[in-house]
């Protein structure tokens, strides 16, 4: 019950700073099917924990993640990093779309099946390349301006921030009771507070604006956008 209760809090935490940058035009599209496991474990949660959330049939893991980790020392063009941040939101995106279902079942104290947890052990591995391939991008070239070096670094602070929140929510629930390691996780996640909060998702929406990149996250009129 103690373990709950934690949980709920946490819950309560991520979905307050973490939740919310993942959010576009796209979630209120009824016509979009992308939003069906969402929706699906919405409706499941308002019923008892002993229900069972119905995944679908096979949730497709993203085959892909930000690469360029061997572009080093480069003058990067304006025109090269917006399409690079653009491609680094939106997956980040598609692999959290893609772990909703396993992490609502889990929240609610039911069980993953083998192939559900390697599937989701599989997607935590993909989330942690991604932000990990962007980082040292950035950090190892020369941006075009002292605004895009400064913005690329705060976007990839707060998206891996807020992944490492959901992680570390994902860790407290599968953690028995009576674990006290459970209170230094909640200080942790106090602790990205800092970086992951309102003000710095607007901030980084403001910059999007200005620089007209348009993503399936931080930007209200966002509409699906390929990628590849």
């Amino acid at each position: 019950m103690k373990k709950i209760v934690i949980v709920t809090l946490i819950l309560i935490l991520s979905i307050g700073l973490v939740g919310c940058h993942r959010l576009s035009k796209e979630d209120s599209d009824p016509s979009d099917k992308a939003d069906t496991q969402e929706e699906h474990s919405t409706e499941d949660n308002k019923s008892s924990n002993d229900q069972d959330i119905s995944l679908e049939p096979d949730p497709k893991i993203p085959d892909h993640v930000f690469e360029k980790t061997s572009v080093r020392h480069v003058q990067i063009s304006e025109k090269t990093i917006k399409k690079d941040i653009k491609k680094y939101i939106n997956i980040d995106k598609k692999i959290n779309d893609t772990m909703n279902t396993y992490k609502m079942k889990l929240y609610s104290n039911q069980k993953l099946s083998n192939t559900e947890a390697n599937k989701l052990k599989k997607l935590v591995q993909l989330e942690n390349e991604n932000d990990t391939n962007f980082a040292q991008y950035i950090q190892n070239n020369q941006m075009p301006n002292n605004d895009y070096a400064t913005y690329a670094d705060k976007i990839s602070r707060y998206i891996s921030t807020a992944n490492r929140i959901e992680q570390k929510s994902l860790e407290i629930s599968l953690k028995s009771d009576d674990d006290t390691s459970i209170f230094n996780d909640i200080e942790q996640v106090n602790k990205d507070q800092d970086i992951v909060n309102d003000q710095e998702k607007q901030d980084i929406a403001n910059f999007l604006e200005d620089k007209n990149i348009k993503t399936e996250t931080f930007n209200e009129d966002s509409n699906h956008i390929d990628t590849d």
